[in-house]
């Protein structure tokens, strides 16, 4: 199943191949309710996290309790031999227990990832000094400055 990744086409149709399926249309829109922006992610990483481990959405959501969990447990394991980050992998995690949940299949057991709280991105990140936004402010629209 090739596709592109990283082309906004490809995920567009993706999605759209996805969300043909009423089910999934259906657990996309109950998590658009708390956040459209959130359930755009999951969806995408649904698709990606099925892709990824060579299973359909709908096998996935016919898996019984210790077999989702084992697949949980497989998924962290599998990303950090790709050198993935803890906190990236957690972000994996979080949709599939959410497709698994809509299924209903309750996965009680914690799945423990290694450092899911440490951001390596943003390690270098600073507050900016007031000479630095006084820079980006002066190329702004003044109605807009309070937005930045």
């Amino acid at each position: 199943m090739g596709c592109a990744r990283g082309s906004m086409r490809g995920d567009e149709s993706r999605s759209r191949r996805l969300l043909s399926d009423p089910d999934v249309r259906r657990w996309r829109t109950n998590l658009s309710e708390g956040s459209e922006l959130a359930a755009d992610i999951y969806l995408r990483r649904l698709d990606m996290i099925c892709e990824v481990f060579g299973r359909s959405h709908q096998d996935s959501a016919k898996l019984d309790a210790k077999s989702a969990y084992n697949f949980l447990v497989d998924l962290p394991a599998a990303y950090r031999r790709k050198n993935v980050e803890g906190s990236t992998i957690k972000s994996y995690i979080k949709p599939i227990k959410s497709w698994f949940l809509h299924n209903d299949i309750i996965i009680s057991k914690p799945i423990r990832i290694n450092l899911a709280n440490k951001t390596p991105s943003l390690k270098h990140e600073k507050t900016p000094e007031p000479n630095e936004l006084s820079s980006v402010w002066k190329f702004c629209n003044p109605q807009r400055q309070g937005h930045v």
